[in-house]
This record gives structure tokens, C-alpha cells and sequence, in this order.
């Protein structure tokens, strides 16, 4: 584990959440800045909390300097966002927006959340727009730029979404049917993601930019 101060967007959402509480708790992260729209209902020493203003990222780069990795944890969905409009600009159009303004602050390393099956010309909408984020994000300057394309996420939500919940109760019982061919589509915990999100960020600084799939994701998790 080499970073030791770190920043995170979307630390209130699924997973964001999972990866705030294992920053908070590993003993080689000395400072963790979150950007939130609203404050945390935690206030830990090594924990700052900056009230953001998404419509205008223009100026986060002054915040984020000297900052060795930062975690894009941020996600809608279509019910959530409202409008096909609101789902691109938060899921497309923010998230490059930060990774500029990381970019320009000159972070070390990018993590971002991004979904299995991303392409820029996917036939689904939501895969198309998650395409176009890893194509706008790895065309930055960002020294290290890491994606991780998760399957189905595992945990307790505050919405139930019922096409996730088919998916993973499909994935459970017939998976195993199917061995290696339905293993890159297995759902994944939100813990199990946090924590192999925490051990790629952690990782030395190469500068590369990779895309780690979901069943690298729940080998990372699962290593000892």
C-alpha cells in the first residue's frame, strides 16, 4: 500500500461508501478528501469534507493538488438521473470533467467505476454512454488511469431495481451451469469492489492506463 493521501467522489453512493470506510481505516492513507454535495454524517480527523458544486467543476483542480490517487465512484441510473439528458451529463460529461481537473492538478492515479459490456458505440444506451466516458477519460494526460468494468452490483441500495435483482438471481442459480462462459458476467458485492478498488489505488504508479474486467475484479478482491 503506497498512497497516503487520496480523494473520492461519490462517497455517499453504493460502493463509494464501502471504499470511504476502508480509506478511513487503512493505516497508510493519512488524509482522504471527499467532494459531496451534502456533509457526511462521519467526521474522522484524517477525513475533509468539500461542498461541491457539480454544475461547475471549473475550479476543483486547486482542491485536488498533491493528491497521489482519486476514485471516481460517481453512477445514475435512468430512473435516478430523470432524463437521458441528466443521465449522460452525470455519467459522461462530470465524470470527464473531473478527470480533466485531475489531469491539470497532476494526480498520480485515476480509478473510475465504469460497467461491464462499455463501448462508445454500444448498441444500449448505457453501455454506449460508459464507452464514451473511458474514451474521453484515457484521452486525458492523466499519468495513470485505471477502469474497472463491474458486473451487477450486490448490496443494499435505498431503490430496489428490479432488473438488477433478475440479473443476480439468474447469475446465482445458473452460473454454475455455465463455468469460465457466465464467470465474467457473475455479479459483484459492492464491499468486493471497494476492496479491489482500494488495492489497485493503492498499487505503484506505472504510467499505464488499463481496463480490469469483473472477473479480474473479483480475483483482486478475493487475493489474500
Amino acid at each position: 500500500m503506497k498512497h497516503t493521501t487520496v480523494a473520492i467522489f461519490g462517497a455517499s453512493g453504493l460502493t463509494g461508501s464501502k471504499l470511504l470506510q476502508r480509506l478511513l481505516s487503512d493505516p497508510n492513507t493519512n488524509h482522504i478528501t471527499a467532494f459531496v454535495r451534502q456533509k457526511l454524517p462521519v467526521s474522522p480527523a484524517k477525513l475533509t469534507q468539500l461542498i461541491t458544486d457539480f454544475n461547475d467543476t471549473s475550479e476543483l483542480h486547486k482542491a485536488l493538488n498533491d493528491i497521489d490517487c482519486v476514485y471516481c465512484c460517481l453512477g445514475s441510473t435512468l430512473k435516478q438521473a430523470g432524463s437521458k439528458r441528466q443521465f449522460y451529463h452525470i455519467d459522461v460529461t462530470l465524470i470527464s470533467d473531473i478527470a480533466k481537473q485531475c489531469e491539470q492538478a497532476n494526480v498520480g492515479h485515476f480509478v473510475v467505476i465504469s460497467s461491464i459490456g462499455a463501448k462508445p458505440n454500444g448498441r444500449s444506451f448505457y453501455t454506449r454512454c460508459k464507452g464514451q466516458m473511458e474514451t474521453a477519460v484515457s484521452n486525458t494526460q492523466l499519468q495513470n488511469v485505471t477502469i474497472v468494468r463491474p458486473s451487477l452490483l450486490i448490496g443494499e441500495r435505498a431503490q430496489f431495481r428490479l432488473a438488477e435483482s433478475i440479473g443476480i438471481t439468474v447469475n446465482r442459480y445458473f452460473g454454475g451451469l455455465f463455468g469460465s462462459t457466465l464467470k465474467k458476467y457473475q455479479p459483484i458485492d459492492a464491499e468486493d469492489l471497494a476492496k479491489a478498488m482500494h488495492r489497485i489505488g493503492a498499487e505503484d504508479n506505472q504510467s499505464k492506463r488499463r481496463i480490469i474486467e469483473n472477473d479480474t475484479l473479483h480475483d483482486i478482491a478475493n487475493a489474500t
